[in-house]
């Protein structure tokens, strides 16, 4: 979400190799600095404003830009307060962390969890519940699909986003309107109110084309990843985990847009990058994050030509990122100040909006005055459409999250997998995909009862 990516890094291999990187907060490539690098940037914002600070927070990122402006903005009215950032990919990340645990030194104050290993950190007991003092965070101020993004197993709230993420999908204008005869949001969404809708459109499409337009690009990476995210719910316990009860009607789904021939071949980031070049594909999933470092990377010359609408079947989340506390930070309320006013409900969160598109999770942030309701730089990219608008509307028409676990990292893991024996051989169905993904949770699960 954070890195430039025009050749569209990792997004996709990550839909293919387990949704490593995919799932995190939007489609981070991860291409930062690794941790054998550790390329430490001390910061004292506002120039040396912070030279006799008492506090130091350290912070692990892969997104340099964004960790050094929003410390900096951030220190200029708390000029007590300095920042360590260490620069760590999102493929490092969790490994690195495991082993300043382990050694007891180095552990970062604020914590980040990417969707790949979210439930992993989270099952470590390692993140202070937010809910309690010194934080006192009241969970009923926030949407709860993000609540439930934030929360183990317990229901304990360990995380905040980053961002939230709530998607539908992007639009080719010019497309729409030679396929579909109009490019209005409102007309598409009541012409592909469901899958099956879609499904029969895009085998139009892809008739009139000859061939060479499809509706979706990446089996894994795009069209899989909305349908899972759709209506998550429970089915993971201590004991149990129903892959056939979360995931069947899914693949099931999109074993028909495969069989339709309505997804772009080859879910990799070489073929969905040419895509974009090539206009092969006519609809791109789409959260926030999506408009700047994906369609106008990809698609510099479009500004005008792209739209945003409902996906068919309901909103959904793409990608996402937490920041937790670390249990034994020596400078808690430091921390929490910082999230609070960052990501939370202080002036903050208007310049991460602002800067880098970041939107909260919390309910107060969404009123008549918010700067979410206000033009933004990619409006005009999406012509001129209310982009904050529409997400707000498809948040409150209930969006869901799922709850995290060491699990669920597994079976998004075991998910890629599968995924991409399918991607490499059409021809299974969907009882083969549906039972080559429970063989490749039970192998990562051995000690509770997959089915």
């Amino acid at each position: 979400m954070k890195e430039k990516s025009k050749k569209m890094t990792a997004l996709v291999t990550a839909g293919i190799m387990g949704l490593s990187v995919l799932t995190g907060c939007g489609a981070s490539s991860g291409t930062g600095n690794t941790a054998e690098t550790e390329n430490r940037e001390e910061q004292s914002a506002a120039g040396d404003a912070a030279a006799g600070g008492e506090t130091t927070l350290t912070i692990w990122d892969w997104d340099s830009a964004f960790t050094k402006h929003m410390s900096e903005y951030y220190a200029q009215t708390h000029p007590g307060v300095k920042f360590e950032f260490v620069n760590v990919s999102t493929a490092d990340y969790f490994q690195k962390l495991q082993g300043a645990l382990s050694s007891g030194e180095g552990v970062p104050d604020i914590i980040l969890c990417e969707m790949a290993y979210r439930g992993k950190v989270f099952d470590l007991g390692i993140l202070d519940d937010l809910t309690k003092e010194p934080y006192g965070l009241d969970p009923a101020g926030m949407y709860d699909f993000a609540v439930d993004l934030g929360s183990d197993r317990t229901g304990t709230l360990l995380g905040l986003e980053q961002q939230v993420c709530p998607s539908g999908l992007a639009y080719r204008r010019d497309l729409a309107k030679e396929y579909f005869g109009t490019d209005d949001p409102e007309e598409l969404e009541a012409m592909f109110s469901n899958w099956d809708a879609f499904i029969a459109g895009g085998k139009e499409v892809l008739k009139k084309s000859g061939g060479r337009v499809y509706m979706l690009p990446g089996l894994a990476s795009c069209a899989f990843y909305i349908l899972r995210n759709q209506d998550p719910f429970p089915y993971i316990t201590e004991t149990e985990i129903d892959i056939t009860g979360r995931y069947q009607n899914d693949i099931t789904t999109l074993a028909q847009m495969m069989e339709a021939g309505i997804i772009m071949p080859g879910d990799s980031e070489t073929t969905i990058a040419d895509g974009f070049v090539n206009k092969s594909f006519l609809f791109y999933p789409c959260a926030p994050w999506v408009e700047k470092w994906y369609i106008a990377a990809n698609d510099p010359e479009g500004s005008g030509n792209w739209g945003l609408m409902a996906a068919p079947g309901g909103g959904y989340t793409y990608g996402g990122t937490s920041v937790g506390i670390y249990k034994d930070s020596p400078n808690k309320e430091a921390a929490w100040d910082y999230i609070r006013s960052v990501y939370c409900d202080g002036d903050g969160i208007r310049e991460a909006y602002a800067k880098f598109g970041f939107m909260s999770g919390f309910r107060a942030a969404y009123g008549e005055d918010s700067i979410y309701l206000e033009p933004s730089e990619y409006d005009a990219f999406f012509g001129g459409q209310e982009l904050g608008r529409k997400y707000k509307e498809i948040m409150e028409a209930g969006l869901k999250g799922q709850v995290q676990t060491t699990s669920e990292a597994n079976v998004l893991t075991a998910i890629g997998v599968a995924l991409a024996a399918y991607d490499s051989d059409p021809s299974m169905t969907p009882e083969e995909v549906l039972q080559q993904l429970i063989k490749e949770v039970r192998a990562s699960c051995p000690d509770v009862t997959v089915k």
